[in-house]
């Protein structure tokens, strides 16, 4: 009884880390959004400096750069799981499977 309330609790735990992993991903997402067009719109509305060039490349560089964080970021959290999940493999095995039995037939 007491080693599954450790399993149960341990399940718990395990599930809260997830969900807080998860919470700052999307909250890092939501910061990027809302930088991204910030500075997009800052851009088109205002001419801060004399060289847009130089604005266009700064934006670009910024926002590029951090994408590619925030992707690194996501991928360490959701990792394969967004194209390989449990259900893909299930998927998968049933139809490597079925081959297996036809080519028996």
């Amino acid at each position: 009884m007491e080693t599954e309330d450790l399993n149960v609790n341990d399940k718990y735990l395990k599930a809260h880390k997830k969900v807080k992993l998860l919470r700052g991903f999307y909250l890092h997402l939501f910061a990027f959004i809302l930088i991204s067009v910030g500075m997009i719109l800052g851009f088109l509305f205002v001419d801060i400096f004399n060289n847009t060039e130089f604005l266009r490349w700064l934006i670009a560089t910024v926002i590029i750069t951090w994408a590619i964080g925030l992707l690194i970021h996501g991928w360490s959290i959701l990792g394969t799981r967004l194209i390989f999940n449990k259900d893909w493999e299930d998927r998968k095995m049933k139809k490597y499977l079925k081959d297996e039995e036809e080519v028996w037939e």
